[in-house]
């Protein structure tokens, strides 16, 4: 039984309602996870959120990405080109340069001053944080420089330092209009 295209698929509808859910439980458990790949993290950490969070991470993306491109194949087919294209701009490429004035500086302020900095060159942390994430990474990982605590003092440099820049969380905004 074929299903016509125009019929909304309220199958998927829930499935991005728990893919939503898990996304949540997945951003606050990574808070306590010892693995050192979030921005922000608990001084308390959890080996259950290490497991739980890596459980949901195999996965929960490429959820996403699937659901996205379903969406994004049937906005083509009912809209057209230039119309899909037009709307992937405005939902995607001004979300993504506006998150990157506006909500990634804070980010990135909280990540360095947490003892991390994540950015294209890879992941730097301060002495502190290597000792924390030896029971995860049995490894050492490139030091970190240390940080001024002054948000003031920080915010001109992540606009002019390319090393400092990132669009952090909005990675998967920057993927999805790329590859749409």
């Amino acid at each position: 039984m074929s299903i016509p295209s125009s019929e909304r698929r309220h199958d998927l509808d829930a499935l991005r309602v728990f893919a939503c859910y898990l996304l949540f439980l997945f951003h606050v458990g990574m808070v306590f996870n010892p693995a050192p790949f979030f921005h922000v993290r608990n001084d308390e950490s959890s080996l259950v959120f290490l497991i739980l969070c890596g459980f949901i991470g195999l996965w929960h993306m490429p959820l996403l990405f699937t659901l996205a491109g379903w969406s994004a194949a049937a906005s083509l087919r009912s809209r057209g080109v230039g119309a899909f294209l037009r709307e992937r701009f405005h939902k995607l490429f001004v979300p993504l340069v506006a998150g990157c004035v506006l909500l990634v500086p804070a980010i990135k302020y909280f990540e360095l001053r947490s003892g991390q900095d994540l950015n294209h060159r890879g992941l730097f942390v301060t002495e502190e944080v290597q000792a924390s994430m030896r029971s995860v990474l049995p490894i050492d990982l490139p030091r970190a420089e240390p940080f001024d605590e002054s948000f003031l003092a920080f915010l001109p440099s992540f606009f002019t330092d390319l090393d400092r820049f990132t669009w952090s969380h909005l990675w998967f905004v920057a993927y999805l209009l790329v590859f749409t």
